[in-house]
């Protein structure tokens, strides 16, 4: 992008795509600006974009990492994640991957990527205080495992049926055709 505001910009821009109404990136290493700010619900739509990236994931689920040299930069640089999750200093065996942050002003923040049972969350914690962002992210994790699960909506509705007449049919139609004026979607899950 050439800069670093070009590319701010295009965080700007790429964030507003995938939904986010309030967040705005002022420097691109997450450091304090007054108007560099997000929100947990933001956070959590870049991080679901995120687990599209199967080789995103992978990175940021290593204890460590190489950031070999080019030509931007001679040295071969080795870095140890900082993630307690990930570098085996709190055990939660349902988190894959993740990404720390830390400001004087955020405080301690954590967006985690988990998978149990063929369920795959993110839990976003924000302004909070070591350890606690481990132990509150197991808390939120194993809430959620434990009480939501996905729901095959065609296989699971049985109140409203598309061969029930009182489901949404409003008669013949233009063309003659009778039937449901909407149906669900096989495999449509919630």
């Amino acid at each position: 992008s050439g800069s670093q505001e070009a590319f701010a910009a295009l965080m700007n821009e790429r964030a507003k795509q995938l939904g986010c109404e309030n967040t705005h990136f002022v420097t691109l290493n997450g450091l304090h600006s007054e108007d560099h700010y997000t929100c947990v619900y933001d956070m959590a739509l870049i991080a679901r974009e995120a687990y599209k990236y199967p080789d995103l994931i992978n990175y940021m689920s290593k204890d460590y990492y190489n950031i070999p040299p080019s030509d931007n930069q001679p040295d071969d640089i080795w870095m140890r994640n900082t993630n307690d999750f990930l570098n085996g200093a709190i055990s939660c065996e349902d988190v894959i991957a993740g990404k720390t942050g830390y400001t004087d002003q955020a405080r301690e923040t954590l967006v985690s990527f988990a998978e149990r049972d063929g369920k795959r969350l993110i839990c976003v914690i924000m302004k909070d205080e070591p350890p606690n962002q481990y132990y509150n992210t197991i808390d939120l994790l194993n809430y959620a495992f434990d009480n939501f699960k996905k729901i095959d909506i065609s296989e699971e509705e049985k109140r409203f049926t598309l061969s029930s007449p009182d489901f949404l049919s409003f008669g013949r139609d233009i063309f003659g055709n009778s039937g449901p004026s909407f149906s669900i979607r096989k495999n449509t899950s919630l």
